[in-house]
């Protein structure tokens, strides 16, 4: 999955622009440095360029992390109902509900069901934890008619 999903479009074209304007030239510059018999400065350089690559990619996820669990309702527990034309779901703070066609796919995943409501955008998570085995094959049956399977990137 991309760090970026979720970001608005002009986000994530600052986010790569940002990430090959610093990426870019430090590799290339370790690599000239070490090339021209300056290898302490050179790894040094080419090092730096791989930890602002992770942390291009890990910085925007943990940012995510720490605004969800900020997030008193994303904690909270609901109660789904599945049923032949809609999931409702109640919680302490209110009750929604949307109908079939406003999920395109799902995708499920060792931990979880996640089903699309756009290519990238999850709009329902299930966890598995907390459902029987027997639930998680009824679901899973349910999602097959319902819902088309999406591709794994």
């Amino acid at each position: 999955m991309s760090a970026s999903r979720g970001v608005p479009r002009e986000g994530r074209v600052w986010d790569t622009f940002q990430f090959l304007l610093t990426f870019v030239p430090l590799f290339f510059l370790g690599a000239g440095l070490a090339a021209s018999g300056f290898s302490t400065a050179g790894w040094f350089c080419a090092g730096s360029s791989i930890v602002v690559a992770l942390a291009a990619y890990e910085v925007p996820r943990a940012r995510r992390r720490r605004r969800f669990r900020a997030t008193p309702r994303a904690t909270e527990e609901r109660v789904l109902t599945i049923g032949k034309d809609s999931i409702a779901a109640t919680s302490p703070s209110g009750s929604w509900q949307l109908v079939w066609q406003a999920f395109t796919q799902y995708r499920e995943t060792e931990a979880s069901f996640l089903l699309l409501t756009a290519p990238h955008t999850v709009g329902l998570y299930i966890p598995k934890r907390v459902m029987s085995p027997e639930q998680i094959k009824e679901l899973r049956e349910i999602l097959k008619i319902r819902l088309s399977a999406a591709a794994v990137i």
